[in-house]
């Protein structure tokens, strides 16, 4: 769930700014930004390919995206995992 936070708070860094985190990151043995922004936009793909949330872990991911640009088609797996009981 941090790690959604994080992402979605350099959502406005230019790409200097990314490829700069990116590498200081790098140099210590640690993922980068982009390479964390590309692992959730995966989860969303994935829960969004399945058709459901599976976690709460995906569930955040795809909450954060629905609150970023994709609602449409996201909100009613976020209604559905929250119904069964999930987050």
């Amino acid at each position: 769930m941090a790690i959604n936070d994080i992402v979605e708070m350099t959502d406005d860094w230019t790409q200097e700014r990314i490829s700069s985190v990116d590498l200081t990151l790098q140099q210590q043995g640690l993922p980068t930004l982009t390479e964390m922004r590309g692992r959730f936009s995966k989860l969303v793909q994935r829960a969004v390919r399945r058709g459901s949330i599976k976690d709460d872990v995906e569930y955040y991911a795809v909450r954060n995206a629905a609150n970023l640009a994709e609602g449409e088609r996201l909100w009613p797996l976020l209604s559905a995992y929250e119904e069964q009981g999930g987050r």
